[in-house]
Order: C-alpha cells, then structure tokens, then sequence
C-alpha cells in the first residue's frame, strides 16, 4: 500500500473514529484537522475526459440539465462518509460516481439517503443512479438494472475483546447480530432465520441500524456482539482501530451502480465505467482507496445469475 493510501486512510478513521468516541453517528464530529475536505488526499481524482460520442446519446432531458443525479448512504466508509466539515461526501463510491459523470460530460449531483430507500427512489424517478455499495442480487435485478464497478465481499466485526469465530452462519447463533437496514446482510439474516433452531441452537438476535457507525457504536458500547456488513467496511474498521477485529471473512459478492429497470442511461453508465477501468483511472481510485483487490474487469449488466 503506498504512503499516499496509509495518508489517506488514516485520515479516513479519526472521521469515523471522532463519531465513534463522542457516541454520535455523525463520523465528522470532533474530527482532526487531518480530515479536513480540502486535505488533498481526500479530494484527489484523475483527471477525465468526456466522451463525446457516449455524451450525444444522452436522454434529452439528462443533457438539458446537464446533470447526472446519484444517491448514496453516508456512512459506508471508506466507499462513502462524511468528512471532517460535516458536509463533503469523499470514499470510492463518491470518485467513481464523479468520473463517470465526468465520461458522460455531465456533472454528479450527489446526495444521501438511508439505504432501505435507494431502490424506490431509482423507481419513482428521484435519482437516476445509486452508487451505495449495493450488492447485485437477482431479486434486486427485478426491479432495477446494475452495472458491475466492484468486486466486494462480507465480513464479521467484533470487539478485540472477544475471540469467536464467524466462519458460517450458524456461528452467529446465540449473538446479537447488527446489519444496516435494507442491506443484503439484513436479507439473508432474515431469511435464514431456521439454521439455528434446526441445528439445535439459540436464534440469533438481529438488530438493524441505520448505518455502520451507529452498529460499530452499538459494539463499543456491548450492546451487540457482532457487525455483518460488506468486508470493505469490516476490514477498515479493524485495521485501523485496535478496539476491534476481523472475526470473519464470507462469500464475495459483485457490487453494481444502480439504475431504474430499463433506464436508456444504462448501457452508456456500463461503457463509461468500462472506459474507466480500461484507461486506468478506476484502478488509480482503488489504489487510492487501498482497495485493489476488489477489481473488476469487465462492466457487466445485470451479471446475478450470470456464468
């Protein structure tokens, strides 16, 4: 990892770790001067070229407004969170959405909602795109389009207190488990409800939060035992603060932008991001985000269920 990334992630943690200690959910209070927006690793992105051919087909009303409108949840870093003015939204998630505006000769008007109401404002027209970290799934496939743009994963943080492995579901059994609500982890928790009894063993207790901090402030505080979240966020947090560990690591899982079921916006979001991975800025972001071995190499759409 290079020295500009340890910067950066560093950083990255007294925002998350300030709200943290001052039990707030805001990871911007109390923060350094170090996480200060204009520190110039945060706000660091290549360069990017519209594309003028992509640009011309353009729904009329998105080029009149010259616009791209992306959502995002705030509390996912280091893909997306708040910086130390408690205003400016940096991660990876708030880069990529930036140049693929950028690709498309629009500019990225990005704003934030809980994450369970992402995919109904794709479909009531509120946003065009979702950039959120949001697992590709094929129930979600029924509703919305995703172009691939990660390649993510699951994991399990507990508090460095403790020493219990999370290898399979049924090790959960007996916890009080956090998720953040409407992710993939609430689903597949709420689905698989029956492992334990079946297996003989106490039901687990899953509480649903708004956002990772407030399930990283509900270990801290012992009132759950473990967070379930995408590894991107677990692996962060862990490496970073000696409070916490990596319990365990779980199945991959591609990530996709989201937009409305069939939007005409869709193939030129697939080929913008495939011009970005293949001219090397993706790969400069995820370095810069320390994240590289989440690549992908291909943008494809709607790839669930895909060979």
């Amino acid at each position: 990892m290079s020295r500009a990334t340890h910067t950066l992630i560093a950083s990255a943690l007294i925002v998350l770790l300030a709200g943290v200690s001052a039990c707030s959910l805001n990871p911007g209070v109390n923060a350094l001067p170090s996480s200060d927006p204009s520190h110039p690793d945060l706000t660091w992105r290549p360069h990017v070229r519209t594309d003028p051919a992509l640009a011309a087909q353009l729904p009329d009303d998105v080029r009149a407004t010259g616009v791209l409108r992306v959502a995002t949840s705030s509390s996912l870093p280091p893909m997306t969170y708040v910086a130390g003015d408690n205003v400016t939204l940096v991660g990876f998630d708030v880069d990529m959405a930036t140049v693929v505006a950028d690709v498309l000769g629009l500019r990225a008007n990005i704003s934030t909602a809980g994450f369970d109401t992402l995919i109904p404002g794709l479909q009531s027209g509120r946003f065009a795109m979702v950039m959120s970290s949001m697992g590709v799934t094929a129930e979600r496939q029924k509703v919305v389009d995703f172009v691939d743009y990660y390649y993510g994963g699951e994991g399990f943080l507990a508090s460095r207190s403790t020493d219990f492995r999370v290898e399979r579901l049924e090790d959960l059994c007996g916890r009080r488990v956090a998720v953040q609500t409407g992710s993939t982890q609430q689903s597949t928790l709420e689905d698989s409800r029956r492992i334990c009894p079946d297996a003989g063993l106490p039901p687990y207790d899953l509480q649903a939060f708004p956002g990772t901090n407030a399930a990283v402030l509900a270990i801290r505080g012992n009132r759950v035992d473990v967070l379930y979240a995408s590894i991107s966020i677990v692996g962060y947090t862990a490496a970073q603060n000696d409070d916490f560990r990596v319990a365990g690591r779980y199945r991959r899982a591609m990530v996709g932008a989201a937009l409305a079921k069939d939007s005409p916006l869709t193939p030129l979001v697939r080929q913008a991001i495939q011009r970005l991975i293949d001219d090397g800025t993706y790969g400069r972001l995820l370095d810069k985000w320390g994240l590289m071995d989440s690549a992908v190499k291909t943008a494809r759409i709607n790839s669930a269920g895909a060979s």
